[in-house]
């Protein structure tokens, strides 16, 4: 965990708008890394506004998200399972492109979302490293 200072330049950006658009790039920049799960509880960020740069500091920053479970929505009941309860191919393609190949269809959990029946499958969201949450960050930022 350490601080982290993200600068950008560009070209001359108007005085009178440099701490709207400072206070902008820093919020975007902390919520972007806190809903990525980057952000230590207690962080804070400092932003800076000049001409030819924004910045912001982001305190208590780690290196790299912790792995996470999440529920993965794969599609219909009726479209993923035939009627003895089989997989469908297309169920199966699914599986592979979420990178579940190895799942048992039988482990797919069944509930009702909106007016039908919707598989959901459990799965292990993989550790994200700082440097690609904080590119998407500054790219939702910006």
């Amino acid at each position: 965990m350490s601080a982290l200072l993200v600068e950008l330049l560009c070209e001359e950006l108007p005085p009178k708008a440099l701490k709207r658009l400072g206070e902008a790039f820093a919020d975007g920049v902390f919520k972007g890394l806190e809903k990525r799960g980057l952000v230590e509880e207690g962080a804070s960020a400092r932003m800076f506004a000049t001409p030819r740069r924004l910045a912001v500091e982001v305190s208590a920053v780690k290196a790299a998200s912790a792995a996470r479970a999440a529920e993965v929505k794969l599609m219909p009941a009726s479209v993923g399972l035939d009627a003895s309860g089989k997989a469908t191919p297309a169920l199966v393609k699914k599986l592979e492109a979420a990178g579940l190949k190895d799942l048992d269809p039988s482990k797919l959990k069944r509930r009702v979302d909106g007016k039908a029946e919707m598989l959901f499958a459990d799965a292990m969201t993989p550790a994200v490293p700082l440097a690609q949450a904080l590119q998407a960050a500054i790219d939702e930022s910006i």
